[in-house]
């Protein structure tokens, strides 16, 4: 093995040593969670409400275009 193989070798073994590390600290912990956003029920809400109010209004958009026969028109916007 050449000098610069065993600094390539190296390198990779430091790099999967250290994703391996950052992982390790990554853990769902559903009790953290629970207790991170426990007193924060309106930004919940809020996230919620914005998640749902996108689905709803891409669908109204649809069955609106389905209504009006403009599905061919606005569909490459929505592509």
């Amino acid at each position: 093995m050449t000098m610069q193989n065993s600094i390539s070798v190296e390198r990779q073994l430091r790099s999967a040593e250290h994703r391996e590390l950052d992982t390790a600290s990554v853990r769902y912990d559903p009790e953290a969670i629970a207790a991170k956003y426990r007193h924060r029920l309106f930004r919940v809400l809020a996230r919620t409400l914005s998640i749902v109010w996108s689905f709803v209004s891409f669908a109204l958009a649809l069955w609106w275009d389905r209504r009006t026969g403009q599905v061919e028109k606005h569909q490459p916007r929505r592509a």
